[in-house]
This record gives structure tokens, sequence and C-alpha cells, in this order.
């Protein structure tokens, strides 16, 4: 097949796309799409008492959807303080959705190892509650369904994915691009919601650092299919041209 395509679009880890590189025809384009990795910015302005709630509908419903397992899901939600809630309670307010999500769209099998990896983010979490550092864990219970960890700890931390997301608190948005430049290239998608003036600032900073989409909470998970996947454009790559004078 790939020694037969005309053009080869690959999704997967970078040892996949690698693979997949090494053995399809030179000269044809080849589209490689890696691993990438997203995250969501509230301003304090957004979470206000008429807000917030439907900020965390939003929010949690990005987590729920693919369960996490798109390059689009956000690992954490930067929450700035300052405003009329704060993002311990909008921490709340998300396992609040992320309940009601669950019964409406419940979470797909994890595997034995991925239910250990949730399990430890979780004991982790409640050893720093335990310690006094701030920490607080929001989950289903018994079950590994789903998991909100308010983490004061501001340094950018991936998730273990299915539905385990991270609430950290900034003291101002000027924070995030130092946050998340430690990403490199495997920033993509970032959800903001902010003024127009912040969001136009931010939006700058992120573009700089690699991030291709920044986008409202509500769409994280469905970019437009016109939309410059990492960067580059949508049919573009794959047109052949040919000029005549």
């Amino acid at each position: 097949m790939l020694r037969r395509a005309s053009a080869v679009i690959a999704y997967g880890s970078a040892e996949t796309v690698a693979s997949l590189r090494s053995r399809s025809r030179r000269g044809i384009p080849f589209l490689g799409y890696g691993h990438r990795v997203s995250l969501g910015v509230v301003a304090s302005e957004a979470l206000s008492s008429a807000d917030a709630g439907e900020l965390a509908e939003a929010a949690a419903r990005s987590v729920a959807t693919f369960d996490q397992q798109g390059c689009v899901s956000p690992h954490l939600f930067y929450a700035e303080r300052g405003g009329e809630t704060s993002p311990e309670r909008w921490a709340e307010l998300v396992s609040e959705a992320m309940e009601r999500l669950e019964r409406e769209i419940p979470r797909g099998a994890v595997s034995p190892g991925e239910a250990a990896a949730i399990r430890q983010a979780r004991g982790e979490a409640e050893f720093g509650e335990l310690a006094g550092k701030g920490h607080r864990l929001f989950s289903s219970g018994q079950t590994t369904a789903w998991s909100v960890i308010y983490d004061p700890d501001v340094p950018f931390s991936p998730s273990c994915l299915n539905r385990l997301v991270r609430i950290k608190p900034i003291d101002s948005l000027d924070e995030v691009a130092a946050l998340v430049a430690p990403l490199g290239e495997l920033l993509q998608t970032v959800g903001v919601a902010a003024s127009r003036p912040r969001l136009a600032k931010l939006a700058e900073q992120l573009g700089r650092l690699g991030a291709s989409l920044i986008a409202p909470l509500a769409s994280i998970p469905w970019p437009p299919p016109h939309w410059h996947h990492d960067g580059r454009p949508p049919l573009t790559d794959l047109v052949r041209w040919c000029d005549i004078e």
C-alpha cells in the first residue's frame, strides 16, 4: 500500500510516524501527525458567578470527549485567581459536571495499567491534601471513571488520561507562556476563556511557542475541518501544482 500511495497521512506516536515515513516512497507528500499536548486557560473575568458553571460544563465535556485520547484533549486547566469563583471552587464545579457526564456518556474500558496510573495520581493528590499542601481530590470514588485534582503546583504536568484532569491556580495569565514553554513543539490546542484583549495577548504568546489552535473551551475537542492542523494548511500539501505560462 505504501509503495503505491501517491500521498500518505499518518497519525500516531513519533515512532509510528517515523516508521511509516521511512517506508513511504520518496518524493510523495507525507503528512505526519505525532504526539501533541493540549490544555485550557481560564481568566479571572470568566470565572464570574454567572458563567463559572457553564465553563465547568464545557471543560468537563472537553475532557470526557474521546476520554482524553485525542491530541486536542486537555491535560489540565490553568485557572486565574481573583474572579468571583475561586480556582478551587471551579475545580469542584468541574467535578460535578464530570459526574453528570459519566451518566450521559460513560467512559470506555481501561487496562489494568491505566487504572493503576489513575489510582497512583489520586493517591499522590490525597497525600498532598493530608500534608497540607493545598491539594484536593474529587473523584468517582471506588471506580476510576473520572478524577479532578485541584493542584497548587503550577508547573505543567501531563495527565495519565482517561478522564483525569488537573486544575492549577495561577495569579496571572502572564504566567502561562512560561509554564507551557517546556512543551515546545508538542504544544497544540489551548482552550481559552478570557476577555478579548487578554485573549489576543495570550494567543500571540502561545502561537509563538507552537500552539496551532486557540479556541473556546466548548470547542476544544471539535476543531473545524479547515483548521491548520499542527500549523499546516489542510489541503495544500496534498496538491501537486502544474503552472502554465
